[in-house]
């Protein structure tokens, strides 16, 4: 996206109202529920506080979804006497939400079907690192939520220190992230914690 700025005096004016347009919740209110079936087993949500509501539902709460950032919660299950029937047997997702520009609650609901593979010791290290990466994009993506919670409160020193809090816990877990979503998420939190950093200043300069 391109702005004609005119002046340099403009650029700390339009980089504020950019970033606060990508912060800015698209929806709020969410609930998140999660029904699967006896074939699988629950065990942990990594990126998002949960409640197991029974033994085949598990629902989260968000206080709101933000138009600039990306949401990535990460599901670890446990098979129970698996057979290629899991094929067949769906993860259901549902979505309600409150959407200010509707002025209503609104749903969606997703069908997420698993994929049956053969116990080779190839496809289990793709599979591992599959989901290594993954869980290192939701902890990334934890981490520019907390970043944007505290930039909306104007804790602009909180908001980077829990970015370079999140950022050295990837480079514990996944030491080597060359990935391009991983890096690019890596090189989107730099940019931010650049950006807030220049905030500072400029505030500390006009006390």
């Amino acid at each position: 996206m391109l702005y004609f700025i005119g002046s340099s005096k403009n650029i700390e004016a339009v980089f504020q109202k950019e970033l606060t347009s990508l912060l800015s919740p698209s929806v709020s209110d969410v609930k998140i529920e999660i029904q699967y079936n006896n074939k699988i087993i629950f065990k942990q949500l990594y990126g998002y506080p949960f409640k197991q509501i029974d033994d085949n539902l598990v629902q989260l709460k968000l206080d709101a979804i933000y138009s600039g950032l990306q949401g990535l919660g990460l599901l670890k299950f446990d098979l129970n006497n698996p057979d290629k029937s899991i094929e067949k047997l769906p993860i259901i997702i549902k979505i309600t939400y409150f959407d200010p520009y509707k002025l209503k609650y609104d749903e969606k609901i997703e069908k997420v079907y698993l994929k049956w593979l053969p116990k080779e010791g190839k496809i289990e290290l793709i599979l591992e690192a599959e989901q290594k990466k993954l869980y290192t994009i939701a902890v990334l993506n934890q981490g520019l939520k907390v970043m944007s919670e505290n930039f909306a409160k104007g804790n602009y020193k909180e908001a980077i220190e829990h970015i370079a809090k999140f950022q050295n816990n990837i480079k514990e877990i996944f030491p080597n992230y060359q990935d391009k979503d991983v890096e690019q998420l890596m090189t989107q939190m730099d940019v931010y914690s650049s950006h807030l950093s220049r905030l500072i200043y400029n505030e500390e300069g006009k006390d």
